[in-house]
């Protein structure tokens, strides 16, 4: 044994042995395995001196893989130890040994994986050395791909990210050297296109995967530039799907996180639009010259801080009142041309797409409505749906004064009476209109089908305007917070609340598996090979498997469902 392979072994037993002491002070037992949840992981990386959990994990990767190894040499020797990859490298294109031995270790196309690690090698060549960190970086590379969901896709990703990068030495050189760093490009390559094209269409991003510094959008950073705001919005998203993918935040976590990139891209974007019209037009005012408000609100998912990746922004528009800008324009040209410029720009750069659907005569409506006109749609015009819709508004963007008193309008007309029967009886009977028909019945839909997504939320804003109605620590737009404090209240059985909590869960985590695992977002499951994928990323045994959990969750989503409207209606 070498003396640094002597040195490997006593620095990984080391920090293995002040792990294990740890986590055993921490729970008054013998005690060996790592926490999986994200407070308990970042607690105890702290306590071992790392910057944040991702840190932690990464140096407990690297003292298991070099342990491993030295294992692996030691106890079965040069005769029994698996065969370098690296032959790999050295036989001609269209092998039938390379071939077979990349099926072997779980690639569906053998030849077309062999062209891509000869062509990976090859671009090592341009440096000084960069063969030698390919061929030190094979073996992991092909063993983790071996892994992942997509192994094929996985390597195609890897490759097309080298090439984009421009410098396949020095990017192999850097991988070799950060232990983490690796493991999570590896892994995005191999488990997520969506975090896969991020960095292929930016490589520059890999850099704040290997800095541990700030992805917030700084304003300073991002005033007058849409470019500069985008970047920023790739940054942060590249940083939240890494840590999602590796286990270092709870779903809970990550959506809230979504959700906060979006506040702040919206508020980025805001100033954008404002200023320029501002310099063409003067600022709105009302018939005593004082400057008018305006806000901007969010319903659905943007509303229950629940947003997903490649989720769209639900928003609508609320000015304070009539009046002329400085140049004679009516505030309600100046402000729907505001918020129709809010919406050009956050599409212009691929930051957001926004689902105005919300606002007052929905589609065929001004972008923007005033506090008076919104005030006389809710009391006599609005639908008994947006009861349930409105139940999730907030404000994100805008003057915040105004915005709570729009929102107080908002919790009037949600609240105005009680839910009675007929009442739910129309709730039921929209929530049968979303269903998927025909030939999109054919496929599983995991949000708008029966037993999905939809029924849980449906459940649960049904029940805060039942009982917050009395009770205004209910009154919550997250549907996972809802649910909580239904239950803890006593307005929803245990029993119920938990699978509600559980199913919502779950079925969210296969929606982000879905949105995660493809270029775009969709509702149905997948089918063949882009299902098998799925089912591997989520942990499943098979595809079938899969299908069956899905299924049985749905359906008893559904019963669940049926059996409170059916209660609420009697």
């Amino acid at each position: 044994m070498t003396a640094a392979e002597a040195s490997a072994l006593k620095n990984a037993y080391e920090f293995f042995r002040r792990v294990e002491n740890l986590l055993q002070i921490a729970s008054g037992r013998p005690d060996y395995a790592v926490p999986e949840d994200a407070q308990a992981l970042r607690a105890l990386a702290l306590v071992m001196g790392y910057e944040d959990a991702r840190a932690f994990s990464a140096a407990l990767a690297g003292h298991r893989l070099r342990v491993r190894r030295l294992f692996a040499a030691l106890f079965y020797g040069d005769t029994a130890a698996p065969r370098s990859p690296t032959w790999l490298l050295e036989v001609e294109n269209g092998s039938a040994a390379a071939k077979a031995d990349l099926v072997e270790r779980g690639f569906v196309d053998g030849a077309a994986a062999h062209r891509r690690l000869q062509r990976l090698a090859g671009m090592g060549l341009l440096l000084s050395g960069g063969r030698a960190h390919f061929e030190a970086l094979l073996p992991e590379l092909l063993n983790s791909l071996a892994a992942a969901p997509d192994p094929d896709q996985g390597l195609l990703r890897f490759t097309q990210l080298v090439e984009a990068y421009g410098a396949p030495g020095a990017l192999y050189s850097l991988l070799q050297e950060h232990t983490g760093f690796r493991t999570l490009i590896i892994a995005i390559c191999g488990s997520s296109r969506f975090l896969a094209d991020l960095l292929r269409r930016d490589p520059a991003l890999l850099d704040s995967l290997v800095s541990q510094a700030s992805q917030g959008l700084e304003p300073s950073q991002v005033r007058g530039d849409l470019r500069a705001i985008a970047r920023m919005q790739n940054k942060s998203l590249l940083r939240i799907g890494a840590d999602d993918l590796m286990g270092l935040a709870t779903e809970e976590e990550t959506f809230l996180r979504l959700t906060e990139l979006g506040e702040e891209v919206l508020q980025a974007v805001y100033g954008l639009a404002w200023r320029p019209l501002v310099r063409r037009w003067g600022k709105p005012r009302n018939r005593q010259g004082r400057d008018v408000r305006f806000a901007v609100l969010a319903g659905g998912k943007f509303g229950g801080r629940e947003v997903d990746f490649g989720s769209d922004l639900d928003l609508f528009f609320v000015y304070e009142g009539d009046g002329k800008t400085r140049r004679g324009v009516p505030n309600s040209v100046f402000f729907t041309e505001f918020s129709q410029r809010l919406i050009a720009l956050l599409a212009e750069e691929g930051l957001y797409s926004v689902d105005a659907r919300l606002r007052p005569e929905g589609a065929s409506a001004p972008m923007a409505i005033s506090l008076v006109g919104y005030r006389r749609y809710l009391a006599q015009r609005a639908a008994t749906w947006e009861r349930m819709a409105l139940s999730r508004a907030r404000q994100v963007a805008g003057d915040a004064e105004f915005g709570a008193r729009v929102l107080r309008a908002i919790e009037r007309f949600v609240y105005s009476r009680e839910v009675d029967a007929a009442l739910v009886a129309q709730m039921q009977e929209m929530r049968q209109r979303m269903e998927p028909q025909g030939k999109r019945q054919v496929r599983i839909n995991i949000k708008r089908g029966p037993g999905g997504i939809v029924d849980i939320e449906f459940v649960a804003q049904v029940l805060v305007l039942k009982w917050g109605y009395r009770d205004r620590s209910l009154r919550v737009g997250s549907t996972r917070r809802a649910l909580q404090l239904l239950v803890e209240q006593g307005c929803l059985d245990p029993e119920r609340g938990h699978f509600l909590l559980d199913a919502y869960e779950y079925l969210r985590a296969v929606e982000k598996g879905m949105r995660l695992a493809s270029e775009r977002a969709s509702d149905a499951l997948p089918t063949g090979r882009e299902l098998e994928i799925l089912s591997r990323a989520l942990g499943a045994k098979d595809v079938a498997a899969f299908q069956d959990e899905v299924e049985a969750c749905m359906q008893q989503t559904r019963r669940v469902f049926s059996a409170l409207f059916a209660e609420l209606t009697n």
